[in-house]
């Protein structure tokens, strides 16, 4: 069975004299079955980055396919749709993440550390399981703010989320 996902992630950094520190943030997803939306989540966090909420958007979504559909006797290809470039390139097959991991959960030739390294391991630890042989995982770059519906809907949960850590209604 195929399984797509559409994920997003907003967040609002604050400006100080020191430059941007992190603001609130929102994340979302939602399942897709004949391009239209037949599940969807959110969340909210205080204090974040974009990148944080990016990555919270993918490891909420693949906690909610281990809880409701998987199974190790059947294999499963989930896709998920993400317009965050960062996170595509890391986590697709091949991607930064499983050089990463072979080095020591650091980067570079400098050995430099990794932000969000916890949410990283978590989804890294998921997606070993489900590509262990009984599943594949991709991740498909679509373009953000254009005219892909479904990129655009998760936006906006996301989007509403953020105002709800900001104590705004939209």
């Amino acid at each position: 069975m195929i399984y797509e996902y559409y994920t997003d992630g907003a967040c609002t950094l604050t400006k100080t004299n020191m430059g941007y520190d992190k603001g609130p943030g929102g994340w979302a997803f939602a399942l897709v079955k004949d391009n239209k939306p037949i599940f969807s989540a959110s969340g909210h966090a205080d204090n974040t980055t974009n990148n944080a909420m990016e990555l919270t958007a993918i490891s909420q979504t693949l906690r909610h396919y281990i809880t409701r559909y998987y199974s190790p006797e059947i294999y499963d290809t989930i896709k998920i749709y993400s317009d965050s470039a960062y996170c595509v390139n890391m986590l697709k097959k091949g991607g930064w993440v499983y050089a990463w991991s072979r080095n020591n959960w650091t980067r570079g030739k400098k050995h430099e550390p990794i932000e969000n390294l916890d949410l990283i391991k978590k989804i890294f630890e998921i997606l070993s399981k489900l590509r262990e042989g009984f599943g594949e995982v991709e991740f498909i770059k679509v373009a953000g703010h254009s005219n892909n519906e479904l990129n655009n809907y998760v936006d906006q949960l996301a989007v509403e989320a953020k105002a709800a850590a900001m104590g705004l209604g939209i």
